[in-house]
């Protein structure tokens, strides 16, 4: 893209004793400032966007553990069932056999 200069200008209007009209234009060139300008409106929607990204990014974490809490506890929960019934089972055949 083609870099073009930008300028402001100011005019003014003035009358000379003799009642001739002057108008007196002063032109400033601010291409450095326009370009700034875009530099930080483009650093802005950086920076909101990382900021989106990174509320995402915290929003998963957290429904991740959410869901996965529940299913860890559900498992530990099936796991102890397991090792009462297993202990169980193993002391119901040692009484049935008498070895006490």
């Amino acid at each position: 893209m083609a870099s073009r200069s930008s300028s402001k200008a100011r005019h003014v209007l003035m009358r000379e004793p003799n009642g001739q009209r002057l108008v007196l234009e002063t032109n400033r060139d601010i291409t450095e400032r326009k370009h700034a300008e875009d530099a930080m409106r483009r650093a802005q929607a950086d920076l909101a966007h990382v900021s989106r990204m990174t509320t995402i990014g915290e929003m998963t974490a957290s429904l991740a553990h959410e869901v996965n809490q529940p299913i860890t506890a559900a498992l530990t929960n099936a796991n102890t069932c397991l090792l009462w019934a297993r202990r169980r089972h193993a002391q119901h055949r040692r009484g049935a056999r008498g070895d006490d």
